[in-house]
């Protein structure tokens, strides 16, 4: 039997970036707090009750998860996958997404006094 040659595509993950104003996660959480179960995880609302102020912890989720999304050139997947990227709270400033399949990414947070930023990447060059 000849030898044949199997091509794989490489995964590619990029970085990924993603920036949320404190204020509009404030008027997010205000107006959809009762509801923060049926888009995040048990451990993502969790992170954001335990927050002292709750729409802080929000705006870091919500822009870890749009930098997951990014880093992993995703295709808009609506509501349904932003429900499937699970970020896990690791420490206040790091937190971790695990696919199925694939490479462990990390996100780390920058804060300012108007918004947050969130990096995120493969765990081998994450390191702000």
């Amino acid at each position: 039997m000849p030898h044949r040659r199997v091509r794989r595509k490489a995964s590619h993950i990029s970085l990924g970036v993603d920036i949320v104003e404190w204020k509009k996660a404030k008027i997010f959480y205000e107006t959809h707090r009762v509801r923060l179960g049926s888009f995040l995880t048990v451990p993502e609302r969790r992170f954001v009750e335990n927050e002292r102020r709750p729409y802080e912890g929000l705006a870091m989720i919500f822009a870890a998860k749009e930098a997951v999304f990014k880093a992993l050139g995703a295709s808009w997947m609506g509501v349904d996958g932003f429900r499937r990227i699970k970020v896990r709270p690791v420490s206040p400033k790091i937190f971790s997404y695990h696919p199925s399949r694939g490479q462990k990414l990390r996100i780390t947070f920058k804060k300012s006094d108007r918004h947050v930023l969130a990096c995120c990447g493969p765990l081998s060059v994450m390191t702000l």
